[in-house]
């Protein structure tokens, strides 16, 4: 067994058994979802999806009223932070 100079015995076995994980778990077979799997996997997504659309909504509303009322530009920067993570996860 050839091991790279520039890392130890003990990482390079770890690298390998990392990689011989990686090839055993790519060759298991798909999963599908029952069809009461597969609706109750949608009907979560579209409630999280719904829950986080009314957050944006009230979000973007305050930010709204803050651009147009707020002198502190650190607020307004910390509002919109929470607001552009809200619509990453959106």
């Amino acid at each position: 067994m050839d091991i790279p100079r520039n890392i130890g015995q003990h990482k390079y076995l770890q690298i390998r058994m990392s990689d011989m994980d990686n090839q055993l778990r790519s060759s298991q077979r798909d999963r599908k979802l029952t069809e009461k799997g597969a609706e109750f996997t949608l009907e979560t997504k579209f409630k999280n999806r719904e829950r986080c659309f009314k957050i944006l909504a009230t979000l973007s509303d305050n930010l709204h009223k803050m651009l147009l009322t707020e002198k502190d530009k650190d607020i307004v920067k910390s509002t919109y932070s929470e607001w552009l993570d809200k619509y990453e996860e959106f």
